[in-house]
């Protein structure tokens, strides 16, 4: 086990019995702390723990218990029920949209609220009422990469490769292609992978017979990393373009220099101006540059401490998290008075041969 694991799992193993003692708030987490998309929970856990020592040491107001769910829908249904069990006020996370919807149910019969920090299927907050998003929506985000290739990149025959096993895949290219037609483009190709396959060399070569001029991944880094670099293999130039789910250091590990010109959203970017001190303090405690799923597990508590409860019960919190109005985090500006999905600005970035740097903020008001 490396040096970072360890302190993270010794941080994991102390955090609930250290915090508990003097806290008001009971937050409850469940987070994929192990497994295929385990950089995601880390990232958002060392967000939270961050924002929970900063507001501590203000007033011993938040307690914390997290669970691992190993991203995976059974775990994540077990680890709800033993938070329940432990008597939270209120849970923070999933991270992916189909760990979101299994306990979607639980959380109107138990009563607990949750704050999601990242899961973008318009299908999360529709499952209950008890949902807050604290990240924009796959169908915001599928029309500004839309958007983004039509306006800025000026491409016109688009693909998609979808990975047919994932809720989030599939909801994302859906809205892609909704406003990619709305916009009087054409997508030229549409071809699906399972991600527990890591050959995607037929699909791409399917996808080339169509000639398009950019292909859209809306899968996670893993798979985007291989499908990107088989494809340069293949000769392979046209742009690729991403969500969301490819934001994660290892997508450049795994990719290497030799990537060509790509895009994918992010919901935050880490050397904005404007987010400074939050990157630096960041580094200076961790030795590691944030994401955004650490801003948005940062906002998660943040938001907690901006409501100020007096009454921390279940039913009293609903109720201030829906009179939230302007909050503004570290992702942008929350405002849950006209429904429980946030309308934020997507950030796209540009991964050119290995390096990254923001290329266009899309205004979800334009």
């Amino acid at each position: 086990m490396n040096k970072f694991l360890f302190s993270l799992f010794f941080f994991i193993s102390t955090i609930g019995s250290a915090s508990a003692l003097g806290g008001e708030v009971k937050v409850g987490a469940i987070l994929p702390l192990n497994g295929t998309i385990s950089s995601y929970g880390r990232d958002c856990l060392l967000g939270i723990k961050m924002a929970i020592d900063e507001v501590n040491a203000k007033e011993e107001k938040i307690s914390f218990i997290v669970k691992d769910n190993y991203g995976e829908e059974n775990e994540t249904i077990s680890k709800f029920k033993e938070l329940v069990d432990e008597g939270v006020n209120l849970i923070i996370g999933p991270i992916i949209s189909s760990n979101v919807i299994a306990i979607a149910p639980y959380t109107e019969r138990f009563n607990i609220p949750m704050i999601v920090p990242s899961a973008t299927s318009p299908v999360v907050t529709k499952a209950s009422k008890l949902i807050f998003r604290l990240c924009y929506t796959d169908e915001f985000q599928g029309e500004a990469i839309a958007r983004f290739i039509h306006h800025i990149i000026g491409k016109r025959m688009p693909a998609i490769l979808i990975d047919e096993s994932q809720i989030y895949s599939i909801g994302l290219a859906k809205s892609f292609k909704k406003y990619v037609e709305k916009l009087g483009l054409q997508v030229v190709a549409e071809e699906y992978y399972n991600s527990t396959v890591f050959d995607f060399k037929p699909q791409l070569l399917a996808i080339m017979e169509k000639k398009p001029d950019c292909i859209f991944v809306p899968g996670y880094y893993q798979e985007a990393s291989v499908i990107i670099n088989q494809a340069r293999g293949l000769g392979i130039d046209i742009p690729f373009l991403g969500g969301d789910g490819w934001d994660s250091p290892r997508l450049l590990n795994y990719t290497g220099r030799v990537t060509g010109t790509n895009f994918y959203c992010v919901h935050f970017y880490s050397k904005d101006p404007g987010v400074a001190t939050f990157r630096n303090n960041y580094i200076d405690r961790f030795v590691l540059e944030p994401t955004s799923f650490s801003a948005l597990g940062y906002d998660g508590i943040k938001l907690i401490d901006y409501l100020e409860l007096k009454d921390t019960t279940p039913t009293a919190i609903i109720q201030a998290l829906s009179e939230v109005s302007n909050f503004k985090g570290i992702t942008g500006i929350l405002d849950f008075t006209k429904g429980r999905d946030p309308r934020k600005n997507v950030l796209i970035v540009r991964m050119e041969d290995g390096i990254l740097s923001l290329e266009q903020k899309i205004d979800p008001g334009i």
